[in-house]
């Protein structure tokens, strides 16, 4: 496919024009973004419960493989794990782009929804019945995505006339996610080490109570900011 791009399609050379672009320093654009984050609270609530929410998540991904070893779970059902979870997502995504008017309309509804059974699949875990956790985990491991794509929609609505400021949300929303992936391997892999699998799951619900508490607190600000229709 590549060579396919270099060989047969055809870069026809723009004329250049000379003039002044209009440039916006970066630390300028992170200033503002900053500002208009912290200012936006349904922007701000979103980037820090993006945070907690990949620092739950991340430690699925890290550790529900060895969790599988040490319960018993055979290693070559892994892939298809894996692989349910992907068709199951497929459909998902397919629901959301078809009825993406609705899911747009309230999405951290969808968010909160999300969360919660997130919350539910991580307790049902601490069973260690072999079953339940096959299901939980195919489940779990695919919520990511569908949170980043409610959050895409999110962060579209508020910052569609901040354009300058815009990108630099996504990123800093990235950010904050990819933190708290880097931090949720050496913490929770300390915890396990030194109270095992239980005891984790159990502090990743308590967890998962931040994300859900900041987007029923923007669910609960978006239901107040509509217009009252009367008949």
């Amino acid at each position: 496919m590549v060579l396919y791009l270099i060989i047969c399609i055809k870069n026809d050379k723009l004329p250049t024009k000379k003039h002044k672009q209009q440039q916006y320093p970066i630390l300028s654009i992170i200033k503002d973004a900053t500002i208009v984050m912290i200012n936006n609270r349904r922007a701000f609530n979103i980037i820090i419960a993006s945070f907690f929410f990949a620092f739950v998540i991340d430690t699925i991904d890290r550790y529900w493989q060895p969790y599988f070893q040490y319960i018993g779970i055979n290693e070559m059902l892994f892939g298809l794990i894996t692989t349910f979870g992907g068709i199951i997502l497929l459909l998902v995504l397919q629901l959301f782009s078809k009825f993406d008017s609705h899911f747009n309309k309230s999405p951290e509804t969808y968010n909160a929804l999300i969360i919660f059974v997130t919350m539910i699949f991580i307790a049902l875990l601490i069973l260690g019945r072999k079953l339940v956790s096959i299901i939980s985990i195919s489940l779990v491991t695919i919520v990511d995505d569908l949170m980043n794509t409610l959050i895409s929609n999110i962060l579209n609505q508020e910052m569609a006339n901040k354009t300058t400021s815009m990108a630099t949300i996504f990123s800093l929303n990235g950010a904050s996610g990819a933190i708290g992936e880097i931090l949720s391997g050496i913490i929770f892999g300390y915890i396990i080490a030194k109270t095992g699998y239980n005891i984790t799951f159990i502090i990743c619900v308590l967890v998962l109570l931040i994300p859900f508490t900041l987007y029923l607190i923007n669910l609960v600000a978006n239901i107040k900011r509509r217009p009252n229709i009367n008949p």
